[in-house]
């Protein structure tokens, strides 16, 4: 943020309600952000005007950062990935279409509803109104400047360019560039960022096209001991006729289910009061016809309701550049129960001779 002074932050991801945010740390592990840190960093950035937290229960933060931003969009409960998406669509064609940021979340959720998804109330707003002294710094995307055919072409170069979409004809190029200037106001100030959302879409749309069936399989505990490792495997082939042998506890679900597969893939398990380590590397080449084996030992180091997430992305190199892009093609939530009590079956001899150790202990003490 200090270094690209946004005006407009959108965070998509997931939420855990009051206990904050779930952010990525150095160390790539998942880390809560409290609502409270949120709004102290929020504050020493006053020239962010709009805040999107489009992930499920993020009405605490909202309101938290509330305090220092002029137009916060929260979640007020769970959400589902297509309304978040839809919701993300609609509220960013009516910001390029200069609209007012409270113009945008009523597009972005009247968007949900046009869908016919039953989630359009579940976006909320906070507005706060500035003081006679502060003053908005920005504007929505301006209007158009320059000559607009010369920027056209200058995103068609930058798109041509990009060796990730040598295959896509001059045609299909002409049509993105043609089908979103109906959206959006070309100038020489934004060329750049178009280019860039271009180079997504193509990039996504090309990815695609070379994605391939395929099965996952992985084992789901539904019950873990606090402090006790436990092994979570990922299988994944695009051979039909193999089987995805998993190894499993009596209270495991084996999880078993199709996934569109791409030559190079990444598996990543996070969740928060866990302490996760990968024991393969994440990202893998898939070999056509073979398997291909994801291992992590989780040790959960809190008790009660806890969640664990998996996510598979196909990752596609952008050509002979540095740039790479994922494309998440399998998401699941594990639900867990962390308790204590198969740890005491487990060790109640040990617990037994503590005990008696100790009862000796106190004796000779008297």
């Amino acid at each position: 943020m200090s270094k690209h002074q946004p005006t407009i932050v959108q965070f998509c991801g997931h939420d855990e309600g009051a206990e904050g945010l779930a952010l990525e740390n150095n160390s790539g592990q998942m880390q809560l952000v409290s609502a409270s840190a949120l709004a102290r960093l929020f504050k020493l950035f006053p020239q962010v005007e709009c805040v999107v937290l489009n992930a499920c229960y993020s009405e605490v933060q909202a309101e938290a950062i509330h305090q220092h931003i002029y137009y916060v969009i929260g979640i007020n409960k769970a959400i589902g990935d297509k309304a978040a998406v839809r919701f993300s669509v609609g509220f960013y064609d009516a910001l390029f279409s200069g609209k007012s940021y409270e113009d945008c979340f009523h597009m972005g959720s009247t968007s949900i509803n046009l869908q016919g998804i039953p989630e359009h109330l579940t976006p909320v707003i906070r507005i706060r109104q500035p003081l006679k002294e502060e003053k908005l710094t920005s504007t929505p995307i301006p209007s158009n400047q320059g000559n607009t055919k010369e920027i056209k072409v200058a995103t068609k170069i930058n798109l041509r360019r990009n060796a990730n979409i040598k295959n896509t004809s001059d045609s299909e190029i002409d049509d993105i560039v043609n089908d979103v200037d109906d959206k959006v106001n070309f100038s020489i100030p934004i060329v750049n960022f178009v280019s860039t959302i271009f180079n997504s879409i193509v990039t996504s749309h090309t990815l695609s096209k070379n994605l391939r069936p395929g099965r996952i399989a992985f084992n789901a505990p539904r019950r873990m001991v606090l402090n006790r490792t436990k092994l979570i495997e990922v299988k994944i082939t695009d051979d039909f006729n193999k089987e995805l042998k998993i190894e499993a506890e009596k209270q495991e679900d084996i999880v078993s289910e199709k996934i569109n597969i791409y030559d190079y893939m990444e598996a990543e398990l996070t969740g928060i009061n866990f302490e996760i380590k990968s024991l393969h590397k994440q990202k893998q080449i898939i070999p056509k016809g073979e398997i291909t084996t994801w291992r992590w030992s989780v040790i959960p180091t809190r008790l009660g309701k806890q969640k664990l997430y998996l996510n598979i992305y196909a990752r596609f190199q952008a050509g002979l550049s540095e740039e790479s892009y994922n494309l998440r093609t399998f998401e699941y939530t594990i639900y867990v129960q962390v308790g204590l009590w198969d740890w005491i079956k487990a060790n109640w001899l040990r617990l037994l001779i503590w005990g008696i150790a100790g009862i000796r202990a106190k004796w000779d003490t008297l």
